[in-house]
């Protein structure tokens, strides 16, 4: 098969990596020639249009193409369609319609590829959206498969988690390219259109509670005012960083987070650099619609207000989670210290 990665941002240019190191040939095209130029240099064949992608594409036609996209999901519709649809969910859009020349000098990129082509959405799309793309491009004649993509930076260059919703005859031609860009054991076909990224959003949301226990856990600690009872009597100063690395090796909480949250107190012990902000992310919207669904969800829901009130009052524990995320995704952070 004949990969072509659009998007080389913190996961598209990962992946990428991850790919050519396995001997995978890839075409790359971002809007940015130089992310273009750092892939090129390591094997991957560099494409400055999206125009410019079909004839770098070395085969013949006994192969399908498919297309990996890692681009914001704001801007999913203005890639594979050239059209910016309006989202009640993240509010934005306006009437739909076509941008000549959008990306590149082409308007769409199923303009480009040929039927029976596979695009794959490893990106943070609202399912509802990822359901939509699937009836557009079935009818054009190509495939469409939703991706949720998890592990963040350290994933994508290592192997990723990768949870696959779309039609299962075509996730199964695409498993073996999976399985490169994935750990063993880490992909999965979940469900017809959408349910890649719905299966994603749920995902993300029991990580957004599962950050928000581990900063109000060492929050606890940092605030704390025990008293020692040896001779000098001095109140108990907490070593955070000790502590979570304590955590991180054969305790039930130990993985992923763990071991980021040692990594960001090894940097900067009380996170002084940081503002004790959360900066607002693109999958709140996707917490807020769960949220209307009327099912139980107290601790996921509370882990979204703590975030969103900690932009108004700073705190340790938004620093915490500020750091977290900055650990695995390459977050923003505000830096104003406190």
């Amino acid at each position: 098969m004949h990969v072509t990665i659009i998007g080389l941002g913190r996961i598209g240019k990962n992946v990428c990596l991850h790919l050519l190191e396995q001997g995978v040939e890839v075409v790359a095209y971002n809007r940015s020639r130089d992310d273009v130029d750092e892939v090129v240099a390591k094997g991957a064949v560099g494409a400055y249009s999206l125009e410019e992608i079909f004839p770098k594409l070395s085969f013949g036609s006994d192969k399908p193409v498919v297309v990996l996209l890692y681009v914001p999901a704001k801007v999913v519709d203005e890639v594979l369609l050239g059209v910016t649809p309006p989202n009640p969910l993240l509010k934005r859009g306006g009437t739909p319609s076509f941008r000549e020349g959008g990306l590149g000098r082409v308007s769409s990129l199923i303009s480009i590829f040929p039927k029976g082509s596979i695009v794959i959405d490893g990106g943070n799309s609202f399912f509802k959206d990822s359901q939509r793309r699937y009836e557009l491009l079935k009818a054009k004649g190509l495939h469409f498969l939703d991706m949720g993509t998890s592990g963040g930076i350290e994933g994508a260059r290592n192997g990723a988690c990768l949870m696959v919703g779309g039609d299962k005859k075509v996730y199964e031609q695409v498993a073996p390219l999976l399985s490169k860009i994935s750990q063993k054991d880490g992909f999965g076909y979940v469900g017809p259109a959408g349910s890649g990224h719905f299966v994603k959003m749920v995902h993300n949301a029991v990580e957004y509670g599962m950050m928000g226990a581990l900063a109000e856990g060492l929050n606890i600690i940092q605030k704390s005012k025990i008293k020692n009872q040896n001779e000098s009597g001095n109140d108990y100063r907490p070593n955070l960083q000790k502590i979570a690395r304590i955590w991180a090796h054969g305790s039930i909480v130990s993985g992923h987070l763990m071991n980021m949250a040692v990594r960001a107190l090894e940097k900067d012990l009380q996170l002084q650099e940081l503002s004790g902000q959360v900066p607002k992310g693109e999958t709140e919207a996707e917490m807020e619609w769960l949220e209307s669904l009327g099912q139980p969800m107290p601790v996921i829901s509370a882990a979204r207000k703590e975030r969103v009130d900690s932009r108004k009052n700073p705190s340790f524990i938004g620093k915490v989670i500020a750091a977290l995320r900055r650990e695995f995704g390459g977050h923003a952070v505000k830096n104003d210290t406190l």
